[in-house]
């Protein structure tokens, strides 16, 4: 299921979150600028948020929690994706 959802995020965003290392940078709340860029990513991508969600510090501590699930699968896809590139 984490693999699945993992895959639904493209390289240009898988890049950005593991270069910047946003998931852990991010701080669960609406003016944090890497806590935007994953919201973006997971309205984007994985979920469409309703825009009170946008403003709901829970409902933003939910998917960065979502996020540190992730952070394994993302790097195990993009250390297969530098296999195949090489």
């Amino acid at each position: 299921m984490i693999q699945t959802i993992a895959r639904k995020i493209p390289d240009k965003a898988r890049i950005w979150i593991l270069e910047t290392n946003a998931i852990f940078k991010a701080i669960a709340n609406n003016t944090d600028p890497h806590m935007k860029g994953l919201l973006a990513i997971w309205d984007t991508y994985i979920d469409k948020l309703d825009k009170k969600e946008f403003d709901c510090s829970w409902c933003m501590a939910r998917i960065h929690q979502n996020f540190i699930n992730l952070q394994d699968s993302l790097i195990e896809i993009e250390r297969e994706k530098k296999l195949l590139d090489l």
